[in-house]
């Protein structure tokens, strides 16, 4: 017989941030989407038939700035070294400093916002609020609910949540997520001396406007407001996986943009093609010299299914990589494998063309262009689904590219479980030519790298059915402060309840140097099959501290719960693993660090990171 113990446990600081920060209910009578101009990709989109495009945005009654529920620019005070690079007089200055971007302004309201320019510097606000608010809702349609921001929004008051944006934050080619100061940071300089036909030398840069890294940056906020631990640098892969994942979200989007691919299609034939593959181009052109080129690009232009794989371009276990060419290689599969899913889907179209009668020279029919374009929109929405989803199934902390494939798999199977397309399989294979080591596994079959079953008792833990659930909305808005207090304390009750339940989430009894059990999350996740159906699961997160010669190690899981209360999956990283402990130990002798993103893509070795 088990025995009964009071095993004390907490909760995180995190787990009530739901709570603090819904988005704004829309009203009656006013519209669902604000129109805005943004970029394309980026003042040095040369040759594109759309360099400038209107994108829709969730509308919301804004404040001057812009500034809304979700996000505030700032930026009455130009620099003066920027001030200098405008050759502004000084009325054109202190008119600036009086007059932020007023978006509510009739004008504006009608036209869209302002159009793009490099002129203007309230531009660049209006595009990164666009482009954040496309991300931020890219995320909340993948999760099936709204995303929520890091720790930070703790210490703000309520009437300034919003995640800080400053289009002009310092002079570098530089761009980050600041996790202590909750901010958005976009740097200016002048372009380095270069061949480029896109770039003037000694030109002025506004990194606040390439839509592919304002993308990639506001990955990174959601990101850390989605995981408790996930910024501890425990493992080589952990901030390679940061800038991959960032990569890989910031370039899928490019593939929802149809008119962009059918101009690609049109001109080349073919998805591996710059406009759609690489990232931050004019930034990478301005700093890049003689070489030129984006700052990085998710293929090898010589890289094709049916050639080996550069070992190079391999993942090697305990390799000193810098992290974005680290990064590449994740990014690398994942390209690889959604190229391969297209070509699949692309088929039944080529052939039906070629039995009509296609241009024998390989020119592509604009109706035949615009059927494909829609496919790849299709496409890249799945995908974007089902890499955003695949977060909620990692293991709480110490990720690893393995980890992710894991997650991805299970995540996309709890949706579909028929890999009608065959994605998964792509996946797999795509992983498996670039040498990622996945541990804990038998074999490469779907079924060996989907998480397993738990190793504890399949009893429905009551107060956490769907129907013990209490809401006072859609569900897509998150519960009131007392009712995610309930989940958790409920959550954190069963856990702990019996000692040997412990074992089955990772964690040990606390004592000597394990500290208390910490439920950091709890949260739910809602998904559409093909089929039209819902499923709603509750993904939660628990942890643990190991402290042994001052240098702290963290366990736990990450566990999904079906709507039925009863757990479905517990995907752990043992606190009392003591194999993992020591590589951690090589890897950060003085114990793991939260990752600094703003130091990881600053300018190095004349290479910018961003």
């Amino acid at each position: 017989m088990l025995g009964i113990v009071t095993i004390p446990f907490s909760l995180g600081p995190r787990v009530l941030i739901p709570a603090l920060s819904p988005p704004p209910e829309p009203r009656i009578g006013e519209p669902s989407s604000r129109p805005l101009w943004i970029y394309a990709s980026d003042p040095a989109s040369f040759g594109l038939r759309q360099p400038v495009i209107k994108v829709d945005v969730p509308f919301e009654k804004l404040s001057p700035g812009p500034a809304g529920a979700l996000f505030k620019v700032t930026m009455s005070q130009l620099p003066e070294d920027l001030v200098k690079l405008l050759d502004w007089n000084a009325e054109r200055i202190a008119q600036f400093a009086k007059t932020p971007l007023d978006l509510e302004e009739p004008t504006l309201l009608i036209e869209g916002g302002l159009k793009p320019t490099t002129g203007n510097p309230h531009f660049a606000g209006q595009m990164i609020y666009a482009v954040c608010q496309q991300v931020w809702l890219t995320f909340a349609r993948a999760l099936g609910r709204n995303p929520t921001w890091g720790p930070w929004i703790l210490k703000r008051n309520k009437d300034n949540r919003q995640l800080l944006v400053e289009p002009f934050a310092e002079k570098d080619a530089n761009a980050y997520y600041d996790s202590i100061r909750g901010t958005l940071g976009f740097g200016y300089f002048q372009a380095f001396p270069t061949d480029s036909e896109f770039v003037l030398p000694g030109g002025l840069i506004l990194v606040a406007l390439s839509r592919d890294v304002i993308a990639h940056e506001m990955t990174h906020a959601l990101l850390d407001g989605m995981r408790a631990e996930f910024m501890r640098d425990t493992h080589p892969d952990v901030p390679a996986f940061h800038e991959a994942f960032a990569d890989i979200i910031a370039l899928l989007l490019n593939f929802t943009q149809q008119g962009l691919v059918e101009q690609v299609l049109e001109e080349q034939g073919t998805l591996n093609a710059d406009a759609l593959l690489s990232l931050g181009r004019q930034v990478g052109e301005a700093t890049n010299g003689s070489a030129g080129g984006a700052l990085r690009r998710a293929l090898q232009r010589s890289e094709s299914r049916v050639k080996q794989v550069d070992r190079a371009h391999c993942y090697v276990e305990d390799s000193t990589q810098e992290e974005h060419e680290r990064g590449s290689i994740l990014v690398a599969a994942v390209f690889e494998a959604f190229l391969d899913a297209y070509e699949a889907r692309a088929q039944p179209l080529f052939r039906l063309a070629h039995s009509s009668g296609m241009d024998q020279r390989g020119v592509l029919p604009t109706a035949l262009t615009q059927l494909l374009a829609k496919e790849v929109r299709k496409l890249a929405g799945h995908f974007l689904n089902m890499f955003i989803r695949a977060i909620d199934y990692c293991p709480p902390v110490d990720i690893r590219f393995g980890d992710y494939l894991r997650a991805l798999l299970t995540s996309d199977y709890d949706v579909v479980s028929d890999d009608g397309y065959g994605y998964r399989d792509k996946l797999i294979k795509s992983f498996r030519r670039r040498r990622i080591a996945i541990a804990h596994v038998l074999d490469l079959s779907q079924d060996s790298l989907r998480w397993g079953k738990p190793e504890i008792k399949p009893e429905p833990i009551k107060g956490l059915r769907f129907r013990d659930l209490d809401f006072d909305d859609d569900s897509m808005r998150h519960a009131g402060k007392d009712e995610i207090q309930r989940r958790a304390e409920t959550l954190g009750k069963f856990i702990t309840r019996d000692v040997d339940l412990l074992r089955g989430f990772g964690l040990a009894k606390p004592g000597r140097a394990y500290g208390p059990i910490v439920i950091q999350s709890i949260r739910l996740l809602y998904r559409v099959d093909r089929n039209g159906f819902g499923r709603n699961d509750l993904i939660a997160e628990v942890t643990q501290t190991c402290t042994k010669n001052a240098a702290e190690f963290v366990g736990g899981a990450t566990i999904i719960i079906g709507a039925d209360g009863v757990v479905r999956h517990v995907v752990r990283k043992r606190v009392d693993d003591e194999d993992r402990r020591k590589h951690e130990l090589a890897y950060a002798p003085g114990g793991a660090q939260t990752l600094d993103l703003r130091k990881l893509h600053r300018l190095s070795n004349d290479k910018p990171g961003t």
